[in-house]
C-alpha cells in the first residue's frame, strides 16, 4: 500500500478515535478492492446500510459516455453549517486509494449534526 494512503488512514483514525487504544501500524487493507466494479458495489452497499441510520441520505447517479458517477449526500441533522466534499478521484490510481478512504470513512462514527457530507465516487 502506498505510504501516503497509509498516512491518510492513520490521520483519520487518530482524529476519529483519539481516546481509543489501537495499533495503527497494522492498517485495515480490506477497503482496497481488486477492481472498480468491486469498489463501486461495496460503496453502494455501504450507502444503503447507512441510509437506515440517515434516512434523508440521497444517492444520485450520473451517466456519461465513459460510465457512471455516483454521488452520496448525507444532510446535516440540524441546521447545516459545514459541507465535507470528498471525491474518490478523477482517473487512474488516485481513485483506487480515494475509494478505499471513502469506504473506510463510511464505517466510522461521524457527527452530522451541523455538517453535511457529499461523496463523489
Amino acid at each position: 500500500m502506498p505510504m501516503f494512503v497509509f498516512s491518510i488512514l492513520l490521520l483519520l483514525n487518530l482524529i476519529l478515535h483519539a481516546n481509543e487504544q489501537k495499533d495503527y501500524r497494522k492498517p485495515d487493507t480490506t477497503y482496497f478492492k481488486n477492481s472498480f466494479e468491486e469498489s463501486e458495489k461495496d460503496f453502494t452497499q455501504q450507502f444503503y446500510r447507512i441510509k437506515k441510520k440517515y434516512p434523508k441520505s440521497e444517492l444520485h447517479e450520473f451517466q456519461y459516455s465513459e460510465g457512471t458517477i455516483n454521488s452520496y449526500f448525507f444532510p446535516a441533522k440540524q441546521k447545516q453549517e459545514n459541507l465535507l466534499v470528498m471525491i474518490s478521484g478523477t482517473h487512474g490510481i488516485e481513485a483506487f486509494a480515494g475509494s478505499a478512504v471513502q469506504r473506510w470513512l463510511l464505517d466510522q462514527k461521524f457527527n452530522t449534526d451541523k455538517t453535511a457530507i457529499l461523496m463523489i465516487h
